[in-house]
């Protein structure tokens, strides 16, 4: 019995994680198309680049 309850809980688990990706999926595409979604901003500039890529050598 511990093991059919276990595995019901999983599903509803994953059925669930996949409604919230959905979710947001759908709102990314919504502020695409309003314009206000541009992406993750870049951490390293090209200042920071240089100064690790220097670093390296």
């Amino acid at each position: 019995m511990a093991t059919l309850l276990l595995s019901v809980m999983g599903a509803v688990s994953e059925f669930e994680r996949s409604l919230i990706g959905e979710r947001q999926r759908e709102g990314v595409a919504l502020a695409k198309q309003k314009g206000l979604y541009k992406g993750r901003k870049k951490s390293l500039n090209e200042n920071r680049y240089g100064n690790c890529r220097s670093g390296l050598r």
